[in-house]
């Protein structure tokens, strides 16, 4: 059964977010970007990378995990209110 869940998590649809990275932590070993309200797992190298305040496109899985994540240059500023996507 945990076969099937691992794989059904793989299959769209996806859920977007599109905005600033509102924080980060770290939860038994794995580690996570805070985007209103939703802890996302990432990698350790994305989660050394990215940082708070930053304005991000992420893609992920019903499960919260981080598919792709695409960042976006801010002039400056501190990238917008930002939100999740349908």
């Amino acid at each position: 059964m945990l076969w099937f869940r691992e794989q059904a998590d793989l299959v769209p649809p996806y859920r977007y977010y599109e905005g600033e990275v509102w924080g980060k932590h770290v939860e038994g070993g794995l580690f996570y970007l805070e985007l209103d309200g939703e802890a996302v797992e990432v990698d350790a190298v994305t989660y050394s990378v990215l940082e708070v305040g930053e304005t991000v496109k992420v893609r992920y899985t019903r499960r919260l995990r981080a598919i792709s994540i695409d960042r976006f240059p801010t002039n400056g500023g501190n990238g917008g209110s930002g939100g999740l996507l349908n």
